[in-house]
């Protein structure tokens, strides 16, 4: 037997050294993070936890990985995914400004005696874009919801029309339900359970501005966008407390304005609309009135009716990225809903609806993913509903399909919120040697953070991660779930850390 020489036998301990450095650094991040857990006396929460390395498959941790869970605004990762999937990175929303004239409608009907043809139609077909005139966005751009209806008003005027016979909202791209059932009824007023409909107006919400006056007396109330006939109730009071809130009867736009405003110039309060497409319908004919166009009848296009294309005045489009990134940056629940009604309609050819939204999505899963799809359960888009179930095994090999498709995963990825950078982890993961792109999740009792931790470097590591928390209560809070999740990512990143440098 030959022997080695001091050189071979440094080579083959040193090997021997980073082979067992290796093993125990994949080891203890399982032990670690079962420490992490057992230390943050948990109690009754239901914890799911898996860690996997994108482009090995490799699992670093898992904790009751195939447990089905409710993942709260983790469902927008479904949810995004699929409308990359399926309506694909180039799906441009439109929301559409036409003018019909007599002369557009089939010869027939303007022949016959009994049709009701309207002269002039002024037709608003919606695509189901939550981005039309939805404030944040325009304003990133020094626009707002004013100069859209401006320039909407002066295409009229530019078309000739100085009478519209018929104003028609054009919604049948959805159905025309527009809260859904799973959703918190005491809580349908809040800009989170905006309504989603087939034309969304100004994140379907109205911005409600307080200003104090006199002690005692009712403060001064700034609505926007105006609307026409809204009916309100002033019963705030000027005083000591900022406890201005607002009421709306459900099924109604009746508003009234509760509690007591002390300071000046706060940001505004918002309360959701009912039946968005007509508000903006209402809306618009104002608009139209003060510009000195006559607006006859207003109403909504039936199921079954035939509408003549007419002449195209203007376009309101919107990108799918830009959709994707308030969804998941922003966690907008009415993006994420409008997202799942469109991937239906544009499925199945029929009004875009939670149920056959969730269908067509769980046949894409089915086909990507295979077993780990079967057990979801996709009640709405946003992740609100209570309803809604998914593993956090699901959730990392979504996240690892998607990394891997070289058109989709980049653009999928830039949705997402970085750590200590933007979007809902603007001030969690700042200090870490990787960066966390994730979605951060939160209703009564659920905390949930899925995502990604890249390393840095051309070759640096990728893991995919979900870290799922149910049932929690007092005295347990929102708050504890996000430190340990924090520290949870963060023995993750020390181990990416250590083994790259094991193997240097």
């Amino acid at each position: 037997m030959m022997r080695q020489g001091r050189t071979g036998l440094h080579v083959v301990l040193a090997t021997m050294v980073l082979a067992v450095a290796a093993t125990a650094a994949r080891a203890d991040v399982q032990g670690f993070v079962q420490e992490i857990l057992d230390a943050s006396n948990l109690g009754e929460t239901k914890v799911g936890v898996l860690m996997v390395d994108v482009e090995t498959g490799e699992t670093l941790a898992a904790v009751n990985a195939v447990a089905a869970l409710f993942p709260a605004s983790n469902m927008k990762l479904v949810t995004t995914a699929a409308a990359l999937g399926i309506l694909g990175p180039d799906f441009v929303f439109r929301t559409e400004l036409r003018l019909v004239r007599a002369a557009d409608f089939p010869a027939n009907e303007r022949d016959d005696a009994a049709a009701d043809v309207p002269g002039v139609t002024v037709v608003v077909k919606g695509d189901g874009d939550p981005a039309f005139c939805e404030p944040d966005l325009l304003a990133a751009h020094d626009l707002d919801g004013e100069d859209v209806l401006a320039a909407w008003v002066g295409a009229v005027r530019t078309a000739g029309a100085t009478r519209s016979d018929r104003l028609v909202i054009d919604d049948r791209i959805f159905d025309q339900e527009f809260v859904h059932e799973g959703w918190p009824v005491d809580q349908l007023n809040r800009s989170y359970c905006a309504q989603v409909a087939g034309l969304n107006f100004y994140a379907n919400c109205l911005d409600i501005t307080p200003q104090p006056t006199q002690g005692g007396l009712s403060p001064r109330i700034t609505i926007a966008p105006r609307m026409p006939d809204l009916i309100t109730r002033n019963l705030a009071k000027t005083g000591n407390a900022d406890t201005f809130w607002i009421e709306r009867r459900m099924g109604t736009n009746q508003l009234t304005f509760r509690g007591q405003v002390r300071t000046r110039g706060g940001a505004p309060k918002q309360v959701t609309v009912h039946d968005p497409p007509m508000v903006f319908a209402d809306v618009f004919a104002q608009r139209l009135r003060e510009a000195g166009i006559e607006v006859g009848r207003i109403d909504r296009a039936l199921p079954d009716e035939s509408l003549p294309d007419g002449t195209a005045l203007h376009v309101f489009q919107t990108t799918l990225p830009v959709v994707l990134a308030r969804t998941n940056k922003d966690s907008h629940n009415l993006f994420a809903e409008a997202l799942l009604k469109r991937i239906a309609r544009h499925v199945t050819g029929q009004p875009g609806s939670w149920s056959n939204g969730s269908a067509a999505v769980r046949v894409l899963l089915r086909q990507k993913l295979g077993a780990p799809a079967a057990g979801i359960i996709i009640a709405d888009g946003s992740g609100m509903s209570r309803e809604n179930s998914v593993s956090p095994l699901l959730l990392c090999r979504l996240l690892t399909e998607v990394h891997k498709d070289r058109r989709l995963g980049p653009l999928f990825r830039d949705s997402l919120s970085v750590g200590g950078e933007d979007g809902t982890l603007e001030n969690r993961f700042a200090g870490l040697t990787g960066t966390v792109y994730g979605k951060s999740g939160y209703i009564n009792g659920v905390s949930c953070l899925s995502g990604y931790l890249v390393m840095p470097g051309d070759e640096g590591r990728i893991v995919a991660f979900s870290l799922m928390f149910n049932d929690f209560k007092p005295p347990l809070f929102a708050g504890d779930m996000k430190r340990v999740q924090n520290e949870l990512v963060a023995v993750l990143d020390r181990h990416l850390v250590e083994k790259t440098q094991a193997e240097r």
